[in-house]
């Protein structure tokens, strides 16, 4: 009975689309009750018994399956039974998070004046043994935290990915017990060649056997799994001297040798490797201290409001700055966390709390390191970014200009982190600047930088070409965009064929022929990308985008009727995602209007040109779209007899 109203009083607080949610409970007729969503699916076992699984399909369902669990831990919820059976998978292919019954409160808080009384005892184990942790297992319920569950998470994408446990789950409970405790896991790879390094030590990290080395929450985690997809730095390997200096011998084979063969000439290496040793120890612990205070934010309960973007806001107000001052002593630490928060911030759209925090790692970093170094390059771009996005564009255009010229000075030729801020400062100038010859240039600055850096292909460069074929797409230069897009996709489909990145530059290169009036070409390629997106799960902006890409054929092709169909099934997903006033939803309104002026349909078209023309305004006033809305605003304001009001 305790764990049964345990469950519906946990439930009750939960509001995220991956977990299963409550609507009611009570007694009838001497029987407990509640209500909950009711999923037409299978549980995670079954899928996994199911068809054969690429490696990447399991590697995108487990990252929304952390990102649930992190939004618990976030409510200071600890599950403490996760395995795969507790989460089903719906017809739509994502993932439920169910059956809360053995869940800790972190706070030991929960809705109304009325407080959980504990379930478990010292010595008592609480959980479903294959997937316990190595602290579970002791019966001690001090030592259950997020990175219990973050253990369990680790078993359960081991099993994802191998279609094994990590060590024998059969036998005695006690030697179940000391496996867990005791026994390190398979390597992943053993089991299965196709897993590469960087993904065996996401699932390793989370497998670790100390709580402090593993993953310091499910969210840290799901980043690491988008970061594997991106082709990015694992936050895994960060803190691994190992790792920094094979990254560094794979893009300076050459001079690494010179410099090592004299090292070895003049008996310096036991120095150099001394102290490589201590800055690495001194990093390690820099990195733990970071972990625990983003831990510590995360333990805080973020108040309930109706809007979790605002709640969220509200709850960084609220601790994010009494952290920030306990590190006043060890500036590097503040710098980073300050750095996450500004992060989470961005976020949630709050771009004046996050360009104060931005400022205050910008001026941390200066008065540590001076003005002439990367880290205050990177920190000063991370000031022009909100500055962007508060709308102050001279301001952020300065700023741009001065991390540019640092990291012009300080930085190496394959620095990725120099590439992807000419890449950002490109993209800015070209869209929120209209200074598109610029903007161009440094994008073709930072794309040599990744192909100098990945010179036999690689999905993160994938991206770049595709992009740098999106501007000069936009431009007009639909010769360079198509060889982008063709080069994107051909890396694309060589590299990783199942990426719904594919599909991505399939639906681009489909556009591109519909702008270049090649509409036999365009077609079946955009009806590819809708298919592609329709039997994938998670996607919905992009299949809202295939759609309105179809619309746009038709419409430029004349097929006004056809193309209204079309176009409303793309903006009524654009009004399911966004809501009625996001940028996006102002896209779909726009062509739906010049369809319906087009079928003369004026009243119609007036009222939702109207609508599309005050969410530009808003939201991107200097945009060079804007005026088109109100150009076709103004043909359905001439059908009707009237002419737009002067400015």
């Amino acid at each position: 009975k305790a764990r049964y109203e345990r469950e519906v009083q946990i439930l009750g607080q939960l509001k995220h689309p991956h977990i299963v949610g409550i609507h009611d409970s009570g007694e009838s007729g001497g029987y407990s009750y509640y209500v909950m969503d009711y999923i037409s699916g299978q549980t995670l076992d079954a899928w996994m018994a199911g068809a054969e699984r690429t490696i990447e399909e399991a590697l995108r369902l487990f990252a929304e399956i952390c990102e649930a669990v992190n939004a618990a831990h976030l409510r200071g919820v600890i599950h403490r039974d996760l395995k795969p059976s507790n989460i089903l998978i719906d017809s739509k292919g994502a993932p439920r998070i169910l059956d809360f019954g053995l869940a800790k409160i972190a706070t030991q808080e929960v809705t109304g004046e009325s407080r959980m009384e504990p379930i478990t005892i010292t010595g008592q184990f609480v959980g479903s043994l294959p997937w316990a942790s190595p602290e579970q297992v002791v019966g001690n319920p001090e030592l259950i935290d997020i990175r219990t569950d973050v253990y369990a998470l680790g078993v359960i994408l081991y099993q994802m990915v191998t279609g094994r446990f990590p060590y024998e789950v059969v036998g005695s409970m006690r030697q179940i017990m000391d496996h867990i405790s005791n026994t390190v896991p398979a390597r992943p790879a053993s089991i299965r060649p196709q897993i590469n390094d960087e993904l065996e030590t996401i699932v390793l990290k989370a497998l670790a056997k100390e709580r402090e080395r593993r993953y310091q929450s499910a969210g840290e985690m799901a980043r690491d799994v988008r970061h594997y997809f991106a082709g990015e730095p694992l936050e895994a390997k960060r803190a691994s001297t190992w790792y920094i200096l094979k990254k560094s011998i794979q893009r300076h084979k050459i001079a690494l040798a010179v410099v090592m063969a004299f090292a070895v000439l003049v008996a310096g290496s036991t120095i150099a490797m001394s102290v490589m040793y201590s800055r690495a120890r001194r990093e390690a612990q820099q990195n733990r201290q970071l972990a625990a205070c983003l831990e510590e934010l995360l333990q805080f309960d973020p108040v309930d409001a109706a809007d979790g973007q605002v709640s969220m806001i509200d709850h960084l107000d609220r601790h994010a700055e009494l952290i920030a001052a306990q590190l006043q002593q060890q500036p590097d630490v503040q710098a980073r966390f300050m750095k996450a928060v500004l992060t989470a911030y961005r976020d949630c759209s709050a771009h004046d709390r996050e360009l104060l925090f931005a400022r205050r790692v910008l001026e941390l970093r200066e008065n540590v390191l001076g003005r002439d170094d990367r880290a205050v390059a990177l920190a000063r771009a991370d000031v022009a970014a909100a500055l962007a996005g508060a709308g102050r564009y001279d301001d952020a255009e300065r700023e741009y200009e001065k991390a540019v010229q640092i990291l012009r000075r300080v930085a190496s030729g394959s620095d990725e982190a120099f590439a992807d801020l000419l890449l950002e400062y490109g993209d800015f100038l070209f869209f929120f600047r209209v200074d598109r010859e610029r903007g161009l240039d440094f994008r073709k600055e930072g794309l040599k930088i990744f192909q100098a850096v990945y010179p036999g292909g690689h999905t993160r460069l994938a991206k770049v070409l595709s992009g740098s074929g999106g501007l000069a797409h936009d431009m007009g230069d639909h010769d360079s965009a198509e060889t982008y897009y063709n080069q994107a996709l051909e890396m694309q489909r060589r590299l990783d064929p199942d990426s719904p990145d594919v599909a991505h530059d399939v639906l681009w290169l489909g556009l591109l022929y519909k702008d270049m009036g090649r509409y036999a070409d365009a077609e079946p390629l955009i009806r590819a990308a809708l298919e592609s997106y329709t039997k994938l799960a998670g996607y919905e902006r992009r299949l809202a985008r295939a759609y309105l890409g179809l619309a746009q054929l038709h419409a430029d092709a004349g097929v006004f009727a056809e193309a209204e169909s079309v176009c409303r099934e793309a903006l009524g997903r654009y009004l399911r995602i966004f809501g009625p006033r996001h940028k996006l939803t102002a896209v779909a309104q726009t062509l739906l209007g010049r369809i319906l002026v087009n079928l003369q349909r004026y009243t119609e078209a007036e009222e939702i040109l109207q609508q599309a023309f005050e969410t530009r305004s808003q939201t991107e006033p200097d945009y060079w779209e804007t005026p088109k809305t109100r150009n076709i605003l103004g043909a359905a304001l001439a059908g009707l007899g009237l002419t737009l009001p002067h400015e």
